[in-house]
């Protein structure tokens, strides 16, 4: 009589080996300090830095974070941990106590690549101490929203941020007139960030534009039309001139250290 077959316990021998080595690398990874995380990002070659790390990779926060030295504030995460399996991290932030408050979630690469998705931020201007509009400091806030904006060691890649901001609001306090707020939306174009922006009320509309490259040089423009004839000489003293589509004012720079 033949004798019935036995399975060999090879097999199962070896899948508990693996889930036993998987089970380690998660323990590995949730004892690992935060300080780990920039290493998945290249974070040296993209100009990030950052005073202090809290906490652990699997979870923990950034202190002081700073991007080629303008100041971002502080950023929490959270570790999507089957992400690592990929070798591109996933995780949720939260940025706050600097120029930028909100969050969303990011995935990063070793090749230098970040993905932003369903992210919402709020700039406070007010950090911008570099900047002025017409003799006085920038006020209010840019409010960012991005199903998806990719970045990689060359620049901008791909995505559109919408935006909306008052900053009109100030200046046009400082004429005596009603401002209103402008929006649109940002795009990559030939790895630069470009944004343009339109908005209209009682006292006329304006346009902005404004390109970013990847080394923060910055080029902005604006045109306004104003309704009332004082307002507009106002705008030519502050050095608006007249073109056909308008009064318009156009300035080149550098991004330096803003909220630091």
């Amino acid at each position: 009589m033949r004798q019935a077959e036995t399975k060999s316990p090879g097999l199962p021998r070896r899948m508990l080996i693996l889930i036993g080595a998987f089970v380690a690398s998660f323990q590995v990874v949730a004892l690992a300090p935060a300080s780990l995380l920039p290493l998945f990002g290249d974070f040296k070659n993209a100009g990030v830095r950052y005073e202090a790390a809290e906490g652990r990779l699997w979870g923990g926060t950034l202190r002081g974070v700073a991007i080629k030295g303008v100041s971002l504030g502080d950023i929490a995460f959270e570790l999507a941990p089957l992400s690592l399996l990929t070798g591109s991290p996933s995780f949720t932030y939260r940025v706050t106590d600097g120029a930028l408050s909100g969050g969303g979630r990011a995935r990063l690469s070793f090749f230098g690549e970040t993905k932003l998705t369903d992210t919402r931020l709020i700039f406070n201007l007010g950090a911008a101490t570099q900047f002025a509009f017409m003799d006085a400091p920038l006020e209010g806030s840019l409010r960012l929203e991005t199903a998806r904006l990719v970045i990689n060691k060359q620049g901008c890649a791909e995505g559109e941020v919408r935006m909306m901001t008052d900053v009109l609001q100030a200046p046009a306090r400082q004429l005596g007139a009603a401002g209103f707020d402008l929006a649109g939306a940002g795009r990559c174009i030939a790895n630069d960030f470009v944004a343009e922006l339109a908005g209209e009320g009682a006292e006329g509309s304006a346009t902005m534009v404004v390109r970013i490259t990847p080394g923060l040089d910055y080029a902005f423009s604006a045109t306004a039309a104003p309704t009332r004839k004082e307002v507009a000489a106002a705008l030519e003293a502050f050095g608006f001139q007249r073109q056909a589509g308008g009064l318009t004012t156009a300035a080149r720079g550098v991004i330096k250290a803003i909220g630091s």
